[in-house]
């Protein structure tokens, strides 16, 4: 099998090293959004009550801890720590479109290798991580725990899935992910989303808002080089049950792949950032850590 068409378990047990040097802050990531986010969205999620205070000028009013304000005649915050032990949701979309790539690999083993450094990543910050995953087969369903086993029974899926490239095929999983993640995510969970959005529409807007509401979504947006700039050169495309050849004089069709990509894009940044979500682009030409230091997250 050439490299870059599956992942096996020994590439992703690897990348356990590479994830305890990352400095990635995804708190940070989260936080930063796209555009300015919704008070109500935000309200200390992934934290831990701990005490309240005097209200010191500079405070967030969100904070305000009206019943002791009401009580004592000043106004008073309420102080949180950030919670140990936070869930972490892997939330991956293994659609057939996913199973595409010309640049090292498939953007399904981009996902994969990259959804296995965030687990490792998830587990060394004393983190549960768990995972869902949509795949042409069927879904994984696997729920946050702590420990290298937990990373490993991850690992697992991710390989299986991987494997699915010559089954490609049925209706895109994005939205039905987003809905089951919505209904199983524990509030206050940190989730993870790796996908390529090829079939957004409006119908992904409300299970994508009610998984915001409770909890923070990093999104990762998987791409090949291919889909943004096309090299005007014969192009052999295909999936599970067809192939064709894209020829230089195919302007129209050229034209619609890139276009499609850019409307993705632009779709995926509106709805996460009104949401006051994060998005990250990822490129199958991307060296694997060098996708952080896109995030604004050391």
């Amino acid at each position: 099998m050439p490299e870059g068409v599956e992942t096996n378990l020994q590439e992703l047990l690897a990348l356990r090293t590479d994830a305890a040097q990352l400095k990635f802050n995804a708190r940070k990531t989260a936080n930063a959004g796209l555009v300015s986010r919704s008070p109500s969205h935000f309200r200390a999620r992934g934290m831990d009550y701990f005490d309240t205070r005097v209200y010191v000028e500079g405070d967030d009013i969100r904070n305000i801890d009206w019943r002791v304000s009401a009580r004592t005649g000043k106004l008073h915050s309420k102080v949180y720590i950030e919670e140990r032990d936070r869930p972490v949701l892997l939330l991956l979309d293994f659609s057939a479109s996913m199973y595409f790539g010309t640049r090292h690999a498939l953007k399904s083993v981009k996902a994969a290798r990259l959804a296995a450094l965030l687990a490792w990543f998830a587990v060394q910050k004393g983190d549960r991580v768990g995972s869902l995953i949509f795949t042409p087969a069927g879904e994984q369903d696997i729920r946050p725990a702590s420990g290298d086993k937990a990373v490993i029974n991850i690992l697992s899926a991710l390989c299986d899935a991987t494997r699915l490239h010559s089954k490609a095929d049925g209706e895109n999983q994005l939205e039905y992910a987003l809905q089951h993640a919505a209904q199983v995510a524990r509030p206050g969970s940190l989730i993870f989303l790796i996908s390529d959005f090829y079939a957004v529409n409006a119908s992904l807007l409300q299970p994508l808002h009610q998984l915001a509401a409770h909890n923070d979504i990093v999104s990762f947006f998987m791409s090949d080089p291919i889909e943004r700039e096309l090299p005007d050169i014969n192009l052999p495309l295909g999936n599970a049950k067809q192939r064709m050849i894209l020829r230089p004089q195919h302007k129209q069709q050229r034209a619609q792949i890139i276009e499609h990509y850019q409307q993705r894009i632009a779709w995926a940044e509106q709805a996460l950032g009104n949401l006051g979500q994060s998005i990250i682009p990822v490129s199958t030409a991307d060296p694997l850590l060098d996708v952080f230091s896109q995030s604004g997250g050391y």
